[in-house]
């Protein structure tokens, strides 16, 4: 996959990655505060605000789906960059500007509350 492929497909993982969280986090969107949303930082990325880490995320969703299904559905859902990008990206998610534009684009459909 090429990163223009992948930054194309921001918004249907964004909006996957919300509906993961509605159905298994209820009340996340209370504990995401974009305000200080960085997709690059452990603590302060979706599975950060959430989870208390990206590491505690990132265990729930191996306990959830299974560790074997666990990086791909990671990065089906906005939670973290294809192994082949990060050495051009640097990061291990979508970056903050990519999810905030997502969430502006899909508001009106799932995330109204934001």
């Amino acid at each position: 996959m090429k990163l223009r492929e992948y930054r194309k497909l921001a918004p249907v993982h964004v909006k996957a990655g919300v509906e993961f969280l509605d159905k298994h986090q209820p009340g996340w969107r209370e504990k995401v505060n974009l305000e200080v949303l960085d997709m690059q930082k452990g603590f302060y990325c979706i599975l950060g605000q959430v989870f208390g880490s990206y590491h505690d995320g990132a265990s729930f969703i191996e306990r959830t789906v299974g560790r074997d299904k666990a990086i791909d559905f990671r990065i089906g859902h906005g939670f973290q960059t294809p192994r082949e990008l990060r050495w051009y990206e640097g990061r291990e998610g979508l970056t903050t500007k990519e999810v905030t534009k997502a969430l502006t684009i899909l508001k009106n459909n799932w995330i109204a509350e934001f």
